[in-house]
């Protein structure tokens, strides 16, 4: 499997520059990253307050060389988890998470 402790935080850390604008000061609550039983899935539980939401995000791999971002629903920090997965036949890569902020 194609999972490193490394590309979660990278991944962590560039979802946050990509969903925040560079004006906004929001602060984000620490995320807890737990892989599924089969390692094809990802449950993200994070802390935080409105208007910050946060989903996860994870790398599916249809082919090798081929592949696509499976994202969960978006939740606000505090109020649930968010999941993905991948299909059937899939391998799954690096996952992370994306934050936002909603006004």
């Amino acid at each position: 499997m194609r999972r490193t402790a490394t590309a979660i935080a990278a991944a962590g850390a560039i979802a946050c520059a990509i969903a925040l604008p560079s004006t906004a000061q929001a602060v984000q609550g620490e995320c807890v990253l737990t892989w599924g039983s089969g390692g094809n899935s990802v449950t993200v539980l994070c802390a935080g307050s409105y208007p910050d939401q946060f989903r996860a995000a994870l790398i599916c791999y249809t082919s090798p060389t081929s592949g696509y971002t499976q994202y969960g629903p978006w939740k606000y920090g505090g109020a649930g988890s968010s999941g993905a997965a991948c299909g059937n036949g899939e391998e799954a890569g690096s996952a992370g998470v994306r934050w936002r902020v909603v006004y």
